[in-house]
């Protein structure tokens, strides 16, 4: 009577799959010979073959294998490492095998029987053999690593910079990995740094590369992040870096340089001079007010279709933190920057050259109502608490009621007093408008005419700009 076996082949990599190596072979042969000396048969397409570390526990081979066990009643091997390199990984594996009612065999050892101590022995030791083995090739190839890397003798694998693309050579049969200029990328980033050597800011260059439908690294929009990288990296020199994960070293390897030395240190050395304030920029930071629950309208940048827009709006409204159901403030709105900047400096011409129309019209302070909505935040979370205890019977109906409603009666009474106070004149509003007028007319910047004189603008929904005169 016959009786069936799989057999189970296993190399590390590809390089020792290839035709001109012996390792798939050498082990089906002993293998075979093997199950003849034995009296096993290998049917047709019984066997499986994996290309794969022997660390690793999942493997598509053996998978097939134990998807198709019912066919064999047995597993045979050239080697008992050929199952697993590592006692975690080799245990592991053995043990989903014998659960499905294979028999274990290699070459070299013969039958694993779970009865049998030396059995068990032999294979606990087979593995620790070549866990030890593992270590010592490991330490093998990253010492030939070290001595390659130090010459600039090695191109770390999947290596990939925007403007440049790797290739593949056949020098005596064998493929060989070169890095060759992309010459489209390669121009923008010759370009990037021509333009950071003029002075021109990251920010700038970003936004001129997305308006033109310039593709970026991974086909992104440009940040003015990726124009730093790009001007901060040592490859467009000639000096590409890579760092060996185990040895935990940085080495260079050399590249075709899309730039010269010192138009890369000029680039560099562009992007230490002080960037802009943000107040630069959004110069109503600071000054702006949300006129519904009085938090501050800050600036913010996003980007669409490759295009970036700048806008104010309520950092309340959009906190990830919410009071309740309710958010902080409803005024969601984003309030273009140059349309709010151009509105501020013509109303501040206006009070200069017509304060008057002020004298009456002016507000008090926009409240802060930051511990009030705390306070409703507080009791909004109890809210919840009261009905969770209920519906773990915890309160009774009547006893949950009264709690409820006390609670929604002290937070309509905290909204209430958010509520806008009334317009009232100033007793020194003249002193404010006149240093206005006198600021303008020295031609101090509208932001800095605002902070000097105490003036502050607010921002209520639909869009209606303002003035508070803090006086």
């Amino acid at each position: 009577m016959t009786r069936p076996a799989a057999l189970y082949i296993r190399v590390s990599n590809h390089l020792l799959a290839r035709d001109d190596r012996y390792g798939l072979a050498r082990q089906e042969a002993e293998g075979r010979a093997y199950a003849a000396r034995q009296g096993f048969t290998i049917p047709e397409g019984a066997l499986y073959t994996d290309i794969i570390t022997g660390r690793s526990e999942t493997r598509k081979g053996l998978e097939q294998l134990k998807a198709e066990a019912g066919r064999y009643s047995a597993i045979i091997t050239s080697e008992a490492d050929r199952l697993g390199r590592t006692p975690l990984a080799g245990h592991k594996i053995l043990d989903e095998l014998l659960g499905l009612g294979l028999q274990v065999h290699n070459a070299v050892d013969g039958w694993y029987n779970p009865e049998d101590d030396s059995s068990v022995l032999t294979y606990d030791v087979r593995m620790l053999l070549a866990h030890q083995e593992l270590r010592q090739i490991k330490r093998r190839m990253l010492g030939g690593k070290l001595a390659a890397a130090e010459k600039g003798g090695i191109i770390p694998h999947h290596w990939r910079c925007y403007g440049y693309r790797e290739v593949f050579t056949l020098e005596g049969g064998r493929p060989v990995r070169r890095i060759e200029v992309d010459e489209a990328e390669a121009e923008i980033v010759r370009e990037i740094f021509r333009r950071l050597v003029g002075g021109e800011t990251t920010g700038k260059i970003a936004d001129d590369l997305n308006a033109r439908g310039v593709p970026s690294p991974m086909n992104a929009i440009w940040h003015l992040q990726r124009v730093w990288y790009i001007a901060q990296n040592t490859a467009y020199k000639g000096e590409a870096r890579m760092t060996l994960r185990h040895a935990k070293r940085e080495f260079i390897f050399a590249v075709p340089a899309l730039v010269d030395a010192d138009t890369w240190q000029l680039a560099r050395d562009s992007l230490r001079r002080k960037p802009k304030k943000h107040t630069d920029i959004f110069w109503l930071n600071g000054i702006l007010r949300c006129a519904e629950c009085g938090g501050a309208m800050s600036g913010t940048n996003t980007q669409s279709n490759r295009t970036s827009y700048r806008h104010y709006r309520c950092s309340r409204a959009f906190k990830h933190r919410h009071y309740g159901d309710t958010p902080t403030c409803s005024q969601r709105t984003h309030y273009r920057m140059n349309d709010l900047h151009a509105h501020a400096e013509r109303i501040v011409r206006e009070i200069a050259e017509h304060p008057e129309r002020y004298m009456t019209a002016a507000a008090p302070p926009v409240p802060d109502h930051s511990r009030t909505l705390r306070e409703i935040e507080r009791l909004e979370g109890q809210l919840k608490r009261y009905l969770a205890d209920y519906q773990r019977e915890l309160l009774t109906g009547d006893e949950y009621a009264g709690l409820r409603d006390a609670a929604r009666q002290q937070i309509e009474a905290l909204r209430a007093q958010m509520a806008p106070p009334p317009v009232v004149t100033l007793p020194n509003m003249a002193a404010t408008l006149e240093a206005i007028g006198r600021l303008v007319r020295e031609g101090v910047p509208t932001r800095e005419v605002l902070l000097r004189s105490g003036t502050r603008l607010s921002i209520a929904p639909g869009g209606v700009l303002e003035v508070v005169l803090r006086v």
